[in-house]
């Protein structure tokens, strides 16, 4: 059996300069200690749990330790017109930007991996105190690597190189930028893909826009699309993993421009993974999910739109943004959303984040609010772990919409009956 560790974490983000260590509790990981060899930082606007903050704000960060590259992008709240601003930057894991200024307000570089941690290094004091959800790989048998690649030209393909062994997994993040610093409008796409047992791709890119300087009722939209690892700009402006290569992976853009990518790339030797693209229940009850294998990792998107390759248009907004990400192990689990709705009464909290989650039963894998932006914790979706099993794992449904909403599912293992298999599941 592979040994391949995957753990998660959380915690406050310090007010200050200087280090900070994020190291698994021991409720949030119960197995053998290791020293990661990348992390993957996820954090909204939230600083309590189970409670909406104001402002959509969304940062995701990657590290192998060579290598920082994060995106941040957000909308400030109760504006008349719609005001947002992103960034990115490859020379720092983790950052954020100020709603309404679009100064930095708060950026880390990477320090060190320990036991079941990772030290970084706040060079900018963060002005929010956010709750950072932290994801540590490790393992004798894992590889990863971190790093950076442009489009150039529509329908050519792109060979990235450099990464030292031929990937079994790959997050891909973007966000219409082609240089550092911040710019308007919020914009984040996250593409996962995985390799399939025949060499073939399984992928899915989900991503959240709201343009700024807009009234209401034009600004807020999500897509997702299977297929791909990442979507730009207009409809049609998409990335495409064409193949796993030896020494990295080689991509498609759909279209002409010279926007980066960040990517966290994984080889996870024998162990399992599937990538599921499935339908939400209609009722509140617990669902088993078949991939095939004991999964010890859970990696959710769930992006509340109903058609695949087109912006949101449902509920009671027309066009209205809302993403969910969620992360699960056999110990712990947390959950993060972003939220931006049009055409909403001013004092309303239409752009707004939320983390929810924690160890054993208080562990929740999924949750996002309704798409009017009048409440969150009585409406939307919400799911927890009840079990990772034989062959899956059982999400319990607290909270359900009658929308034909989609999740996107990672799911990383090995296989108890058939050790020593790679498998892909796409459904």
């Amino acid at each position: 059996m592979a040994e391949v560790i995957i753990a998660v974490h959380r915690g406050a983000i310090s007010n200050t300069t200087g280090n900070q260590t994020f190291t698994l509790t021991s409720s949030e990981h119960t197995g053998k200690d290791f020293t990661p060899k990348a992390a993957m930082f996820i954090a909204t606007s939230a600083v309590s749990d189970d409670t909406e903050a104001v402002n959509a704000v969304l940062s995701i960060g990657v590290t192998d330790g060579t290598f920082d590259g994060y995106m941040h992008a957000n909308a400030e709240d109760n504006q008349t017109a719609s005001d947002c601003t992103r960034s990115k930057d490859e020379t720092a894991c983790m950052g954020f930007l100020s709603p309404g200024s679009g100064t930095v307000a708060g950026e880390a570089t990477f320090v060190s991996f320990g036991t079941n941690a990772v030290t970084i290094s706040w060079d900018d004091a963060p002005t929010v105190a956010s709750l950072m959800t932290v994801i540590l790989f490790g393992g004798d048998d894992l590889e990863a690597d971190t790093g950076a690649w442009a489009a150039v030209t529509a329908d050519v393909d792109v060979a990235v190189t450099g990464v030292g062994f031929k990937p079994d997994i790959l997050f891909n993040l973007s966000n219409s930028k082609a240089i550092e610093g911040s710019s308007n409008d919020f914009s984040i796409s996250l593409g996962i893909a995985i390799r399939d047992a025949d060499e073939s791709v399984s992928s899915c890119a989900a991503r959240m826009y709201v343009d700024d300087a807009e009234a209401v009722t034009t600004d807020a939209r999500i897509r997702v699309d299977p297929g791909c690892i990442g979507q730009q700009g207009g409809g049609g402006d998409l990335y495409e993993l064409k193949s796993f290569d030896s020494d990295g992976f080689t991509a498609t853009p759909r279209f002409a421009g010279t926007e980066r990518s960040i990517y966290l790339a994984l080889k996870i030797g024998n162990a399992s993974k599937s990538l599921q693209i499935i339908r939400p229940p209609y009722a509140v009850e617990d669902v088993a999910y078949d991939v095939g294998f004991r999964p010890n990792f859970l990696f959710g998107m769930l992006p509340r739109v109903h058609r695949y390759g087109f912006s949101s248009a449902s509920g009671l907004a027309d066009r209205t943004a809302v993403l969910g990400l969620g992360v699960a192990t056999p110990d712990a689990a947390y959950a993060n959303y972003v939220r931006s709705v049009d055409d909403i009464t001013l004092g309303n909290t239409d752009d707004a984040s939320f983390a929810v989650g924690g160890t054993g039963a208080s562990g929740v894998f999924l949750e996002v609010s309704n798409d009017d932006g009048t409440a969150s914790a009585g409406d939307g979706y919400k799911a927890d772990v009840t079990s990772f099993d034989v062959r899956g794992y059982t999400l319990g449904w607290a909270r359900v919409d009658n929308l034909e909403d989609t999740l996107v599912v990672l799911a990383v293992g090995g296989n108890p009956d058939r050790s020593g298999d790679i498998e892909g599941n796409m459904q």
